[in-house]
């Protein structure tokens, strides 16, 4: 740049990361509509500048930690931004056999292995025991934000039906968990941490998660998908504004029936009541951060995530 520019100082690369944050913030945001798509692409894009930011410290600094951590940031954001394309995209409008590669994703997410009563796995359940801890984004870790996504690629791909059952789930997270929390910690057999901070314990010895996060609070891309998601279900509207969604073809009335016929039904938890009750049943859990961090440490040093397929939560 300074060959270029005449009496150009240079800016460490954290500076650049805010200072293009906030141009891109001012020329792209629509402050008028801040529930559309096109923000929140836009604060995915910007997530990703931390992760890159950890790479360079990494390397510069000879710390494999950190730019491994970078590189697992990377993945997880370029992850939900490929989950998001292959959904919320008209790239199967038209093909001949669009009903198998929806139905194929669909069946898929929607499954057991994937589907919990608070939202969608980052994981699949059946592939527990690859890794001997529970890493920021594994088979037990639920995320607000990708649930979102999925539940508006759903719907655009002409699957209402599931696709509010989808966001109902995520509605009841925050509403039981009482914060719009980044993701929850939900145990293969379907038993949800909804007290993530872990101040509220069921008995003198709950089971211990050697996780690597601590789940935090509040999240503003969770705040934003509760909002839009409270505004879709009191309304007729489409998530989000979507447009241009497939028609109600036959295939794909007959795939929602199927799929939901799997899933099971839930509603809206509206009273406080009703909400004691859901959180009454929580899983009885701590986290054991160092643990996990530990854990996370020999598995990198290995090369490998564990030496058997054993349990998670110790």
């Amino acid at each position: 740049m300074r060959e270029v520019l005449v009496q150009y100082d240079p800016v460490n690369p954290t500076t650049w990361a805010y200072l293009s944050s906030l141009l891109m913030i001012a020329l792209y945001f629509k402050f008028n509509r801040i529930l559309s798509v096109r923000n929140l692409d836009l604060l995915g894009l910007i997530a990703l500048a931390p992760a890159l930011l950890m790479v360079q410290y990494g390397r510069v600094h000879a710390n494999a930690n950190i730019e491994h951590a970078g590189y697992i940031w990377l993945f997880a954001i370029s992850g939900l931004f490929l989950l998001r394309l292959l959904l919320d995209t008209a790239m199967f409008d038209g093909l001949p056999a669009a009903s198998q590669y929806v139905a194929g994703l669909v069946r898929r997410i929607c499954s057991p292995d994937f589907m919990t009563e608070v939202g969608i796995r980052c994981r699949s359940a059946s592939e527990g025991g690859l890794v001997d801890f529970q890493d920021y984004h594994g088979e037990w870790t639920v995320w607000m934000k990708e649930t979102f996504e999925v539940a508006r690629g759903v719907e655009r791909q002409g699957l209402p039906g599931l696709a509010r059952q989808i966001g109902i789930r995520l509605l009841n997270a925050v509403n039981i968990a009482g914060a719009h929390v980044e993701f929850l910690y939900v145990s293969p057999d379907q038993r949800v941490m909804y007290d993530f901070r872990a101040r509220d314990l069921r008995t003198a010895e709950p089971e211990v998660i050697n996780g690597t996060n601590q789940p935090e609070a509040p999240i503003t891309w969770t705040v934003t998908a509760a909002l839009a998601l409270k505004t879709w279900l009191g309304s007729n509207r489409k998530l989000l504004a979507a447009t241009g969604a497939p028609d109600a073809d036959s295939w794909r009335q007959a795939l929602e029936a199927e799929v939901l016929d799997q899933v099971p039904h839930l509603a809206v938890h509206r009273t406080s009541a009703e909400l004691r009750r859901a959180y009454a049943g929580r899983g009885d859990f701590v986290l054991n951060i160092a643990g996990g961090v530990e854990r996370d440490r020999r598995a990198r040093a290995r090369g490998r995530g564990s030496d058997s397929r054993g349990e998670i939560a110790a």
